[in-house]
């Protein structure tokens, strides 16, 4: 592997990352707030926690170098993915269809964008039909991202040496696109799976959207994925983020101190794991859209990742290795 890809973000000290992510917790409260006082409960749609938890502490970062896209994926997905539960019932083959047409979005705009994915599958999860949610999506990534715009000119003005140098790192690898067709195939076997396992069983949030990202990311960049040695820290860190936010719902409401508190634990958690892991903040944030949250949804969320884990573990296996520094200059 090129040793490139190893550099860390340098964009950010350690005292800037902690300002990043607490930009981060209160951006999610104020959209917490806008929530509650516009009574639209679709505003909070969790993978915003992932993407603006990386824009702000990766402010040169792929996601945040594309603010008009950081825009449209989303929506054009929330859209799809809302209009699919409109006319289909909850099943595999649904699902499967939306994450492929959520694909072809992402290829089709060159976006960079993967929890767009997330965003698709969301509504069919929950089941919801309102077609209030794909312009609350939009409304909330045009703020992040004028926020985003904001956050990037500040840090280039206090690190003038790196403006414009968008520094590469293994997360810039794991949001390139990825290459080939062999990580398609696998993302869509293990979607099939898990999905069926979920229709069976009643369980839905065992395919829960984020881990769709996750997997999107891991199986496109199998020799760069920072989980491969440590592979159940994936499973630890998932359940761990997801058992926060259901305490957090189950003992102080879904009002915006409870995202907050949920936030925060998520941030602590990636930090004691020392991992760069922005999906698994919108795995905190789902209980807060679940009309009644239980203890199995932390239990579904550890069965996901393990099932997940063991997929990738077996897709490493199988599938021939290939260098990953050429994914990231594309």
């Amino acid at each position: 592997m090129d040793s490139a890809v190893l550099l860390p973000e340098r964009s950010l000290s350690r005292r800037g990352r902690w300002a990043a992510e607490g930009m981060c917790v209160l951006y999610m409260t104020g959209v917490a707030l806008g929530g509650v006082a516009s009574a639209n409960p679709y505003l909070l749609f969790p993978e915003l926690a992932a993407l603006s938890h990386d824009v702000f502490t990766r402010p040169r970062g792929r996601w945040a170098r594309q603010p008009i896209l950081l825009i449209v994926t989303p929506t054009l997905t929330a859209l799809v993915g809302t209009i699919a539960t409109r006319l289909f019932p909850y099943h595999v083959l649904t699902i499967l269809g939306v994450v492929i047409v959520s694909i072809a979005i992402i290829r089709l705009l060159g976006s960079a964008i993967a929890p767009s994915i997330s965003a698709g599958v969301l509504p069919l999860v929950l089941e919801s039909k309102s077609f209030w949610y794909p312009p609350s999506v939009l409304l909330v990534v045009i703020a992040l991202s004028i926020l985003s715009t904001l956050w990037r000119k500040r840090s280039d003005r206090g690190n003038p040496d790196s403006a414009g140098i968008a520094w590469p790192d293994v997360d810039d690898v794991l949001e390139s696109r990825p290459h080939g067709f062999a990580w398609l195939v696998a993302l869509l076997a293990f979607v099939a799976v898990t999905g069926s396992i979920a229709q069976l069983t009643g369980l839905h949030f065992i395919l829960f959207p984020p881990l769709i990202v996750i997997a999107y990311e891991m199986f496109g960049h199998p020799e760069s994925c920072p989980w491969a040695v440590r592979p159940l820290w994936l499973p630890v860190a998932c359940t761990v983020t997801a058992l926060g936010g259901f305490v957090a719902v189950t003992h102080l409401g879904t009002g915006p101190f409870a995202v907050a508190c949920t936030l925060v634990w998520g941030v602590l958690a990636l930090r004691i794991f020392r991992v760069h892991m922005p999906p698994a903040l919108a795995v905190g944030l789902i209980p807060f859209v679940m009309e009644a949250p239980t203890a199995l949804y932390p239990a579904s969320v550890g069965s996901g990742t393990l099932l997940l884990t063991f997929a990738f573990l077996l897709f490493q296996r199988l599938a021939p290795a290939r260098p990953e520094h050429t994914a990231f200059w594309t």
